[in-house]
Parts: C-alpha cells; structure tokens; sequence
C-alpha cells in the first residue's frame, strides 16, 4: 500500500521551477521583455498549468512593479471586475503600463547621444542593446549605423593613441602612404636575372647573389616549400604581394653586401619593415631545412673526400705525414706543429705568438708568427668576403636572429662550395665507401702508438721549447 501511494505522488508531481530574475521598472523596457521571455520559459520547463502562470509570475514582481499590480487587483475587486488569471492578458497589461509605446524613438534618440567614453566592448553592448529596441529598422539601416558607429570608435582610438610610441605602431593618422609597386619590382627582377633570356649573365649573378642561378633556385623553391610566409598571396582587395623571389633575393642582397633594410627598396619595391622580416624567416628556415645536413659533423665519405682534394694539393695520402726530425735550439723535435693564437692549449704542436712581446728578439718572432698565421686564418675570411654581413656591427639584431644569420652564412657557404666543387673537380661524390669495420679484442700496436703519440702532442714542456 505504502508503495501505491509513492507511486502516486511521483506520478502527479511536477517538476520544479527553476529561478528566474524579478522584474523592477526602473530596469527599463528592454529587461521587460527579457523578463517575459525567461517566464515563459520556466513555465514550459516545469510544465505550470495556464490558470496558475499568473500567481507565480506575482512572487517575481519587485518594486513599483509589485505595487502597480497589488494596486491593480485591489481596483479590480472594488469595481467587482474578474481577477486576470490568464497569462497572454496579464503579459499584455504588463506592456502596456511599463513598455513605453515610443520606445524607438527614445532608443533612437539615445544611439545619436551615445559616446565612447569606457571600453569598445562596453560602447558596442550599448549600440546593440539600442538597436533591439528599434522594431522598424531595416537590417541595412541597422550596418550602416554600426559601420557608423566603428568608424566613431576608430578616430576616437586614433586621437587617443597619438603620441604613443610601440614595437609595431600600424597605421598612423596623417601618415604619407608610400605606393610600392610590387608587381613592376617583380617584374624587374625576373627580367634582369630569372628569365629565359636574362639581363645580367651568369657571372653576373654569381657575384650578386653569391652563387648559381640553379642553386638560389632550389634554395628558393625550398623556403616556399618549408615556410607559407615566402609564398605570394593576394591581400583582401585580391592585390598580389610579394614574391617568393622578391622576399629570397632581398635577404640574398643583406647578407651578401651587409646593407641597410631600406636600401633595397627602390629596386626590389618592399619597405624595411617587410625587409627585416624577411631576412629573419629566411635564415631561419634556412637553418631549419638544411642545417641538419650542412652543419653535421664529416662523415667516412667527407674524410675520404678531404684526403682525396689534399693529395692533389701535394699533402700527404691518407692523413699519413712522412717522418720528421728537426732541432731548435739544441732540441730534437719529431712532430710538426701549427702557427696558432693564444686561445689554443700548450701543446707540443701548437706555437702561438708571444702577446705584448719585449725586445727585439721577441717582437721578430711575434710578428713572423702572426704573419704566416694569416694564411691559415684566412678560412674564415673567405666567410666574410662572401657575406659582408659577417663583418658588419651586429647591435641592431637580436641574439636568436643573429645565430641564425652566422649559421646561415656558413649553411650557405658549405652549399656553395658543394655546387663549385660539383662543377670544377672530377671527384665522385656518389662513390660508396666500405664501412665494413673488423672487431680485434687483441693487442692493438696502433693504439698503443697512438695514445703514446697523444701524450707527446700534449706536452706543454715542448710547447715551451718552441
């Protein structure tokens, strides 16, 4: 029995009502109808009867609201008039005393008064809370205020912001607009270097780009590949920007010549800003698609390579140097040794230049050292013959740019050299190389020769000798 009866009140039991916000009149004609709206909502939800919507609707009544209606029922009972028990009726009594019948016009008059005087997101919550409350207006009267009203907020922002100073200032009001043909820079280009018939020859372009036609080509096709920055795409009013060969050619002539950003602008048609940028995501994509094969350390093949080029050059095969014997001052030396700076460590096979030397005696020897030294470190000045970059002040970069612009010179210039060597030298690069490696868990002779030979090296009682 006790089970029936649950049965029963579950059965006829309604859902509850969810809570809903009261409704005061000074909120104004717009929180009416959001009012009447969330009423109507909870009633489908908790499932209320018609004849009870009125009743609960009075519970949600606050302030002169309230008293208007407990007014309105009292002049109803006097005058022996039904109590207004139906929803429709009571929602449309509601409207009519505190939905004012011009409340266009006043939501009118209002957006002509409305200022910008907090946050853009608070002035565009106010246009559109007015404009809901305009019933007759047309969906294109309704853009064109808002058009109306962005442009308000834009100049309002832009007299706000003079004198402001910031990394990226964008548009600046009053600011001479300088019109960059880029097509006709484009165009230019390829005539002069890229076409089938170009201008310039190849010579030509070897000393201004730095290397071959075909390999700025593959490095071009590789950065558009690699990076969607350096593919040309056409701006919201469908005007083509940049090419991929304006952007590669304008960071070739930076790093080649060490100029300023703006100084390829008359030839190449892009301003510095657009300049600087595209050097920092050319040599970082440069970096990024061929650093790991053009700064790897040498591998069998190279070595085998390098021994091959310096047996042409006289050195000896193999890495094998012939015996040697010479005295010093009364000293018997078996090694050779290399002219180096103070840097390197005191070893047997280094002699370094004597810093701030004293006497005759000293200062010849320091300045015979130094001036076979040059030869060797002239490597390094044939980086900065091919890319005056190299050699120029670096304060205007930052850290990262600036790594990533010694790592593409160097990724370039091994790039060059590879292409160089490809044409002038008959070596196979292609050849394969035995990395068949026998095991032995013997006595090896040739290690013990060689730590014995390694210990020598690093005698610093010999290097003093020297």
């Amino acid at each position: 029995m006790a089970i029936a009866n649950t049965h029963n009140r579950a059965r006829h039991s309604r859902p509850k009502m969810p809570k809903s916000k009261p409704f005061d009149a000074e909120k104004g004609s717009k929180e009416l109808e959001n009012f009447i709206w969330d009423m109507e909502q909870c009633f489908s939800v908790a499932k209320i009867r018609v004849v009870d919507q009125v009743d609960i609707t009075m519970m949600y009544l606050i302030g002169a609201v309230k008293l208007w209606w407990r007014k309105r029922i009292k002049e109803d009972l006097n005058a022996e008039h039904s109590k207004i028990k139906i929803w429709d009726r009571f929602k449309k009594k509601l409207k009519e005393k505190f939905l004012s019948s011009n409340t266009s016009w006043i939501a009118r008059e209002e957006m002509k008064k409305l200022r910008h005087e907090k946050s853009v997101q608070e002035y565009v919550k106010s246009f559109i809370s007015l404009i809901l409350n305009i019933k007759n207006m047309f969906e294109e009267d309704k853009l064109s205020n808002f058009l109306l009203v962005a442009a308000v907020v834009v100049a309002e922002e832009e007299s706000n912001n003079q004198g402001r100073r910031t990394g990226y200032r964008g548009s600046i009001l009053g600011h001479n607009i300088v019109n960059c043909n880029r097509k006709e820079g484009e165009l230019r280009l390829y005539n002069d270097y890229f076409a089938e018939n170009p201008k310039f020859t190849e010579t030509q372009f070897r000393r201004r780009f730095r290397m071959s036609h075909l390999l700025s080509l593959r490095i071009a096709n590789a950065m558009e590949a690699h990076n969607p920055y350096f593919k040309q795409r056409t701006d919201a009013l469908g005007v083509l920007g940049l090419s991929c060969l304006q952007n590669v050619t304008t960071a070739h002539r930076i790093l080649a010549y060490g100029i300023p950003a703006d100084l390829t602008d008359e030839y190449l048609q892009i301003g510095e800003s657009t300049v600087i940028e595209s050097l920092k995501a050319f040599v970082k994509a440069i970096v990024e698609v061929f650093g790991d094969w053009y700064l790897r350390a040498p591998n069998e093949a190279d070595f085998y390579r390098l021994l091959s080029i310096g047996e042409q050059c006289g050195f000896p095969a193999e890495g094998r140097t012939a015996l040697i014997n010479y005295t010093i001052n009364g000293h018997e030396y078996t090694m050779g040794y290399y002219l180096a700076d103070v840097i390197y460590s005191n070893w047997s096979t280094f002699v370094k230049t004597i810093p701030k030397p004293l006497g005759a005696k000293r200062k010849y020897f320091a300045s015979k050292q130094e001036s076979a030294r040059k030869d060797v470190e002239r490597a390094f000045g044939v980086l900065q013959s091919r890319f005056a970059i190299v050699r120029g002040p670096v304060r205007y970069w930052d850290e990262e740019t600036l790594a990533n612009i010694m790592k593409a010179c160097i990724i370039m210039h091994n790039m060059i050299i590879e292409d160089e060597r490809a044409m002038n030298l008959g070596f196979d690069h292609e050849r394969e190389v035995n990395s068949f490696i026998s095991v032995s868990h013997g006595e090896i002779l040739e290690l013990h020769d060689f730590l014995q030979t390694h210990n020598q090296i690093r005698d610093r009682a010999t290097s003093s000798q020297l």
